[in-house]
């Protein structure tokens, strides 16, 4: 037995696509999805795990056919709930009794995120033992009725096996998502999940967890687990950055960061260095460095061994990516910058230290000074090696041992080409009048049985996964660190890279001539 219930949101149904072109990645609108049930659960006070069941049939070659269905065990929702789910800016959680601990407060990351994905939503809820309700949108008939939009939510009676749809329980909710608009790589989940959510999967927030299966089932074996920040423990060292602002009406007001950082002495990558930054428990933002090289700043190599994790409370763009620009946003910076100054020499020595050319007791003289300056207890052995002579040196001038090389000289005069090409870094170049980085990004994963994986650029990022649980692809990265040292590292990369040069100029409008292709791809091997 079931009964329809019609509603009419005051909108025009084009705003539903229209708002997927937000800037979220794919990745990114699937987060948002996890934070409308992460914030189903606290509402819930959490009382027990939650789990996340991800479900995601991605044919790069046919978006019409793929699917992504997100399962919840959560607090589930009411036929009122449903109503603002399918409405803009009409949020309870502004006064929900524990909005501090949620996520969302705009009442826009669902619409959004959905529409980035695909056409087709279909939401199956209940917040109840006694009925679930079904709800379907397609964002292209939606466009049609203008402001005569209509959705229908269906009523349902639980049975016996409706009451197990959600991750086994007779209360949550079902997102499917149908009619992609772009591909969503798998990879990117593994990658990026065990990241965003890890402090809900450790228990770092609450005494229960969340648990995210990727798979056709939820197995151990499909069970993601929580990202872990490769960092030498005996550097970790508390943050915390008090700092002021006026807010929009100029009232004065206090904010403050806190978190952690330390130094990392393996799987160095001047990508991977700096700060993931979370508000709520939520990533915002990965590998932040702006906060303490300086807005608009470029990741050094010498500061390549400094990793750490930020928790912020302030305010975030509408899609979380990350703090909305303004007097807090820049008070923030410049107490951070200030804050961190006093520890640049010592990321500078740390970063040395890692060098595979430094040994073992180069880096525990190192740790020991580091300690001894700001103040941690030291062990019996610690005090014995600052006793011995000796301290790493920066180098200032000399590029042999500069961590910090300038830009890669071009080639010898090669080539010409009808398109302008220039060599400014080993994987920078500037064609035509912009400058494009080929970004070797390491995943801890292998679900393509391949080393790297390239994918489609990014403005002017042409990036790649490189799976670093391949052994090839433990091989790249290594490649990465000894380039400047190693010809076969340096030729290995090079070859990669005119790879994927390639295949960006394949596909720009207007097409680049074969001979001007073949002729860049000799200036990159050649370099």
């Amino acid at each position: 037995m079931s009964e329809e219930i019609e509603f009419s949101p005051e909108f025009h149904g084009a705003g539903y696509g229209m708002v997927g072109n937000t800037g979220l990645k794919n990745w990114q609108a699937l987060n948002e999805i996890i934070a409308n049930s992460i914030d189903s659960w606290i509402e819930g006070k959490t009382k027990k795990d939650l789990t996340v069941h991800i479900q995601l049939d991605n044919k790069k070659n046919n978006l019409k056919e793929s699917t992504l269905t997100i399962t919840d065990n959560a607090g589930g929702m009411s036929k009122e709930d449903i109503k603002k789910l399918f409405s803009f800016f009409d949020s309870h959680k502004r006064t929900s009794p524990v909005k501090d601990n949620l996520l969302g407060f705009y009442g826009f990351g669902f619409k959004a995120s959905s529409a980035k994905i695909g056409k087709l939503v279909t939401v199956i809820t209940s917040d109840n033992n006694k009925e679930y309700y079904k709800i379907d949108a397609n964002h292209d008939e939606l466009e049609k009725m203008g402001k005569d939009i209509k959705f229908k939510i269906e009523v349902r009676n639980h049975n016996s096996q409706s009451k197990t749809l959600f991750a086994g329980s007779p209360v949550g909710t079902i997102v499917k998502i149908k009619y992609f608009n772009s591909s969503l790589n798998p990879a990117t989940l593994y990658e990026y999940l065990p990241v965003s959510w890890k402090k809900f999967m450790n228990g770092e927030l609450f005494e229960k967890k969340l648990k995210i299966f990727i798979g056709k089932d939820m197995t151990k074996k499909n069970e993601l687990s929580p990202y872990d920040l490769d960092i030498e423990t005996r550097t970790k060292s508390p943050i915390e950055v008090n700092f002021e602002f006026k807010d929009q009406e100029g009232n004065p007001q206090k904010g403050k960061v806190t978190g952690y950082f330390g130094f990392r002495f393996n799987n160095l990558n001047q990508i991977t260095q700096g700060f993931n930054v979370y508000r709520h428990g939520q990533l915002i933002y990965r590998h932040h460095h702006e906060l303490y090289m300086g807005l608009g700043k470029t990741v050094r190599a010498d500061h390549n061994s400094l990793v750490g994790e930020l928790d912020l409370d302030i305010n975030v763009n509408t899609v979380k990516s990350f703090l909305e620009d303004g007097e807090e946003k820049d008070a923030l910076y410049e107490a951070f910058k200030n804050e961190f100054n006093k520890y640049t020499s010592t990321i500078k020595k740390m970063s040395i230290a890692s060098q595979p050319s430094k040994t073992e007791e180069d880096r525990n003289f190192e740790i020991a000074q580091y300690r001894n300056e700001f103040g941690f207890s030291l062990t019996a052995a610690e005090k014995k090696i600052l006793k011995s002579k000796g301290s790493i040196s920066i180098p200032k001038t000399d590029p042999k041992t500069d961590p910090t090389p300038g830009p890669t000289p071009g080639p010898t005069p090669g080539p010409k080409t009808s398109i302008s090409f220039k060599p400014i870094d080993w994987n920078m170049y500037k064609i035509g009048d912009k400058k494009y980085t080929v970004e070797f990004r390491p995943v801890d994963a292998n679900p393509v049985n391949l080393p790297y994986e390239i994918l489609d650029n990014s403005g002017t990022t042409l990036p790649l996964y490189v799976y670093t649980k391949h052994p090839n692809g433990k091989i790249l990265m290594d490649a990465i660190s000894s380039k400047n040292k190693n010809n076969s590292s340096k030729l290995l990369l090079s070859l990669i890279i005119s790879e994927v040069v390639v295949l960006f100029l394949q596909s720009r409008i207007p097409k680049v001539a074969k001979k001007d292709i073949q002729s860049i791809r000799e200036i990159i091997l050649n370099g």
